[in-house]
């Protein structure tokens, strides 16, 4: 960590290093950074009186007291006087206060060189007339490029803004001139090199990493990245507080790994562009301390293994991205006293993840996912599962991970869909849960729960594209959207529908796509309906596709859409009227079967008087309506059509064509 003084400077001297070599790159850097006779040599640092210099310490230390205390910024020495210089002891040496006076305020230590009437600011002007000297960030730029005799002007500043040039030349031009443009991707970089900067070697990997992944991620956001950075604080601050008692090199190691991964890449994506307002202290400091504790687990797994390095930075920036969505949306429920328990949960999830058998088959998103809805349920305020903190919640999380993991590698399922497929389900799945946590608190595998109980009864002939993939993204919907349906035969019912659709599909009576649009539409409209189609008649939606599926082989009438189309409007007057039936005598199938064939043959003698083969669903549901409230009866096999049932089809076909 490194002073907002520091910071602020080696922004500076980028800025005016832009601003030198951004009209052309090759003419800026032959005439006027590369060593030149013309140019005057930079001289080296004058240091204010020793009084001023401590004066000036102490207010910034007491202003940023955790530079005395923070790796990186300062070396051993440094740290000791700038301690001694907040207590009562001795100070420091001379050699030792202008050293610490130079990493902490540069600006301040070459200010009498870059003065309006220094020498070295009038030798420059005569040499350089075209320079904008006014320009402080120019002068600076200057002051710092041209190496002179033995570089020993230069100081900590110049090597954390090498790190910084490194990280713009991979922007390319647009990317540099919106760097010199824009005060918010500025403020950005100022941010990271604040956090990780450093003058040492191993402290120039991580910032590095860093600074190239944020200011890219940054470029593809238009938004103002304001409540961004001031999240990133908190998460750079939980990292180094999480890796504080590891050796400097190896914490620079994981800390530059983490940000040249995929997570940090999809983390900074997904901090830049929000629009929410800006986090107040107190939330960072909650989110800080949720996270540390799971930085200081996903590390120390880094150290153990390769995998566990892999982990750390492909993911730890996923698991940070659904704190991050929690802590936004679930506000006060995860901060505040119950900050120690966001941070178990955190914790229990990085465990579970770690300990599946090929974590690299989880893709960041999913990740995510597990994550968020793991949080969500913790934050519906219940006791842990058993137990108290990470040990309380392990179980838990390791059944909701356990479960998703046995999702994906489900055979019956990879046969049904392509992997991309059964991810993107297992996505929406979860963000259903993170918006329904109260679905999964008592059973986190109930996503695995359900698609088994689907696929265990998926016929062979509707184990393939379309019919399959349409019906187990339907039937996770609906679980999502309605949770009571968990507790109901709900995916047994779907399951039974598929297999009355699978003989006619076997014949082709109907098509892949004509079956998936019939059992999507009969899964809305059972999963609204329950109390029917569920409970009171579970056939009632088999002998509706069923009866249906025989009409499409004597008619073209339901080509195409028509049939899904007919499914749901029969089923929405069922739903309507359906309870009247279950209480009649007879063969509820073939009455309705005959309603239908007998509402569709007449139909198809009316066509050209108006009705449209677009309107028999309409027509179909119409009828079944007026039976199933006993205003029709049904008429004889060889009746001519003079009989209530035909008046009835008459008015309903008055009313579509009107």
């Amino acid at each position: 960590m490194i002073s907002s003084e520091a910071t602020d400077f080696v922004i500076r001297i980028a800025c005016g290093t832009l601003s030198l070599l951004r009209p052309d790159l090759e003419v800026a850097w032959r005439e006027g950074v590369a060593p030149s006779a013309t140019l005057p040599m930079p001289p080296q640092a004058q240091m204010p009186p020793q009084a001023q210099m401590i004066d000036e310490l102490r207010a910034l230390l007491v202003r940023e007291r955790v530079l005395a205390q923070a790796e990186g910024g300062l070396d051993e020495a440094q740290r000791a006087a700038a301690e001694s210089l907040l207590g009562a002891g001795p100070g420091p040496d001379d050699a030792t206060l202008e050293s610490l006076y130079a990493a902490c305020l540069p600006a301040r230590a070459c200010a009498a060189a870059l003065a309006d009437e220094a020498p070295f600011v009038a030798a420059l002007g005569r040499a350089r007339p075209r320079w904008d000297l006014d320009d402080q960030a120019v002068r600076a730029a200057a002051y710092y490029l041209h190496p002179g005799e033995a570089e020993g002007h230069r100081g900590p500043a110049w090597a954390i803004a090498e790190v910084l040039f490194e990280a713009l030349g991979a922007l390319g031009r647009e990317g540099q001139a919106r760097f010199g443009r824009d005060p918010e991707l500025r403020a950005l970089a100022a941010t990271v090199l604040r956090y990780l900067g450093g003058p040492r070697r191993e402290d120039a990997a991580a910032a590095r990493a860093a600074l190239t992944a944020t200011l890219a991620g940054a470029l593809e956001v238009p938004a103002s990245t304001t409540p961004g950075r001031r999240w990133l604080s908190a998460i750079f601050e939980a990292a180094l507080r999480a890796t504080a008692s590891l050796p400097a090199p190896i914490r620079a190691e994981l800390l530059a790994d983490w940000m040249s991964g995929g997570g940090y890449r999809r983390l900074v994506r997904d901090l830049l562009g929000t629009a929410e307002g800006v986090p107040e202290p107190a939330e960072r400091e909650d989110f800080t301390a949720a996270l540390a504790p799971l930085f200081g687990k996903l590390a120390g797994l880094a150290q153990e293994s390769g995998e566990g390095r892999w982990f750390w930075a492909e993911h730890c920036g996923d698991l940070v991205r659904a704190a991050l969505a929690a802590v936004r949306e679930d506000g006060p429920a995860l901060g505040g006293d119950h900050t120690t328990l966001a941070g178990a949960v955190l914790v229990a999830v990085a465990r579970a993840l770690a300990a599946t058998p090929a974590p690299g088959n989880l893709g960041g998103e999913l990740i995510r996912g597990l994550t968020r809805a793991a949080l969500a349920a913790a934050a519906l305020g219940r006791a842990a599962p058993s137990g108290q903190g990470w040990q309380g919640w392990q179980g838990w999380c390791d059944e909701l991970v356990g479960s998703f993991v046995d999702l994906l590698a489900d055979a019956g399922l990879r046969r049904a869909l392509p992997r991309a497929r059964v991810e993107a389900l297992a996505e929406r799945a979860l963000a259903h849960f993170a918006t329904h946590p109260a679905l999964i608190a008592d059973r986190p595998a109930l996503a695995r729960d359900a698609v088994h109980a689907l696929v265990r009864e998926l016929p062979a002939e509707l184990a393939g594209a379309g019919v399959a993939e349409g019906t187990v993204e339907a039937l996770l919907a609906a679980l999502g959207d309605r949770p009571a349906l968990a507790q109901t035969s709900f995916p047994r019912h779907v399951a039974g529908v598929l297999a009355a659709l699978a003989p006619h599909l076997r014949e082709g009576a109907v098509s892949r796509h004509q079956a998936g649009g019939m059992v999507r539409a009969a899964i809305a409209v059972t999963a609204a309906n329950p109390a029917l189609f569920i409970a009171a008649e579970a056939r009632l939606s088999g002998w509706v596709v069923t009866s249906l599926a025989k009409l499409a082989r004597t008619t073209d009438a339901l080509a195409g859409p028509g049939l899904a189309a007919a499914t749901g409007a029969v089923m929405e007057a069922l739903a309507r009227d359906g309870r009247r039936l279950t209480a009649r005598e007879g063969a509820l199938p073939d009455q309705l079967e005959a309603v239908l064939t007998t509402t569709l043959r007449r139909c198809e003698r009316a066509r050209g008087a108006g009705l449209a083969g677009a309107d028999m669903p309409a027509v179909l549901g119409a009828m079944v309506s007026a039976w199933a409230r006993a205003m029709v009866a049904l008429p004889a096999p060889d009746s001519d059509g003079e009989d209530s049932f035909q008046e009835c089809l008459e008015a309903v076909s008055r009313r579509l064509t009107r």
